[in-house]
């Protein structure tokens, strides 16, 4: 259990520094019920939409970063 809450842990940060990098400013970062592992990051887009990400801890942090700046600029 301590292995998957350091996992966790690393993956929140991870979407937080691609968060930052990306300049969206306020978001919500959630775990999905559905399935371990995945986060669900909420924030508005640019247009001020409301903006859905689902990432996954697997995924590298270039391909959460092109994923949140697609979703923002949208």
């Amino acid at each position: 259990m301590n292995e998957r809450n350091s996992e966790t842990r690393e993956a929140v940060k991870r979407i937080k520094e691609a968060i930052y990098d990306v300049q969206i400013g306020e978001a919500e970062i959630q775990p999905a019920r559905s399935e371990p592992g995945m986060f669900i990051v909420m924030f508005d887009s640019r247009a001020g939409n409301a903006a859905r990400v689902t990432v996954h801890t697997s995924q590298d942090y270039d391909l959460i970063v092109r994923m949140l700046k697609r979703a923002h600029e949208d």
